[in-house]
């Protein structure tokens, strides 16, 4: 999972982020929904409210792994969205 707005994965550079999507997107939800990571919570609140043309997919999975973390998480993850300005 992307963070919004991250550009372009369909570049060389790209390549392997693109690559890894799959394996990283089981890594997040078990990084916040088992663990309370606040940063991978942050990266689940930020896509979850993107406005970001074509996310739309990954704004409701964002949405409804969120539903799956502990409240206590969700606000760390707040507080760490608010401390880093990721837009």
């Amino acid at each position: 999972m992307r963070w919004p707005y991250e550009g372009a994965v369909n570049t060389c550079a790209g390549f392997a982020w693109t690559a890894d999507a799959n394996i990283h997107m089981v890594l997040v939800e078990k990084l916040a929904v088992e663990y309370g990571d606040p940063q991978s919570v942050a990266l689940l609140l930020a896509v979850s409210r993107t406005d970001e043309p074509g996310r739309e997919d990954d704004t409701a999975l964002a949405a409804k792994i969120l539903t799956k973390v502990d409240p206590d998480a969700v606000s760390a993850g707040e507080r760490w969205l608010a401390e880093h300005r990721v837009d």
